[in-house]
């Protein structure tokens, strides 16, 4: 086997981050009443963290209004994704959306990184995206729902319109991750996010910030600094380093790092189905160094 690319391990980082993230807002969403102030605090830290690096790199900040519009914008696109995820979930269950979107949108980056990037994937990895495909259907859990069929074609209907967004932001991304200035990006992409997620969230659902506890601050401080490591170092260096089709794949395998924590912490069921998931992900992970 040769030497590992640093755009994998860069890529297996960004995963464990991503997953530890998407944990602490399954914390927030289960314990807190109201996870909607969980969400805006999240967001303030990231915007304080991202202000920090912006201000502190400042003396290599060139002024750019391409990049800043690119950051205005994919902060827009994230959101808007964001909106369609939240909208999709009160429709569909969270195993059918979650394994439709991660699929669909792998998919989605596979042909944009080989048609628009000229990605050239050997066997191996083809044969790790087969086994990634695989992983998610052992994952997918049947859910009884009462849903009405007009409210699962609503949610199909997000779920389509989030694929779509979140496969465009993060081929923005890839085009400008080896020339951005990632310091200023992030902080005019989180001055943006908080813009419209604000709008969404006490404007438009009327919803009402209450003061935090300790632990609502921890746990939204500790969201923060995972997503700000997850975008600014490990997402950014995958992409500029490696393909977009294999980085966003292993990217997707961070729904693993919740399902693991929440068998140890919430002793849910560990079955043959998900330990041989694990497996076939270890395996694909594996063909990618390939």
């Amino acid at each position: 086997m040769e030497t590992i690319s640093p755009s994998i391990l860069y890529a297996i980082g960004a995963s464990l981050c991503a997953g530890l993230y998407a944990f602490t807002a399954k914390i927030a969403t289960e314990h807190l009443k109201d996870s909607h102030s969980f969400v805006f605090y999240a967001l303030c830290g990231a915007l304080v963290l991202g202000t920090f690096g912006f201000f502190y790199h400042i003396d290599t900040f060139v002024f750019s209004w391409a990049q800043i519009w690119t950051a205005i914008i994919v902060g827009i696109i994230d959101m808007s994704a964001f909106m369609c995820i939240m909208h999709a979930l009160k429709h569909v269950s969270s195993s059918l959306f979650f394994i439709n979107y991660r699929v669909i949108s792998s998919l989605l980056l596979l042909l944009t990184g080989v048609l628009f990037f000229g990605e050239e994937l050997s066997a191996y990895n083809l044969l790790g995206f087969a086994l990634g495909f695989i992983v998610f259907f052992l994952l997918y859990e049947n859910e009884k729902s009462e849903k009405k069929e007009k409210d699962i074609r609503t949610g199909m209907l997000y779920l389509g319109g989030a694929i779509v967004l979140a496969g465009l932001g993060h081929t923005i991304f890839k085009c400008i991750s080896s020339e951005v200035d990632i310091y200023s990006f992030y902080f005019f992409r989180g001055l943006t996010a908080g813009i419209c997620i604000s709008l969404f969230l006490f404007v438009f659902q009327k919803k009402r910030v209450q003061v935090p506890s300790v632990g609502v601050v921890i746990l939204a401080l500790i969201h923060a600094v995972l997503f700000t490591s997850y975008y600014v170092y490990f997402l950014q260096k995958a992409y500029a380093f490696g393909y977009l089709s294999i980085s966003y794949k292993i990217l997707s395998y961070s729904i693993f790092i919740p399902i693991i924590l929440s068998i140890i912490f919430y002793k849910e069921k560990l079955t043959l189905k998900r330990v041989l998931a694990f497996i076939l992900t270890v395996i694909s992970v594996l063909f990618f160094m390939y």
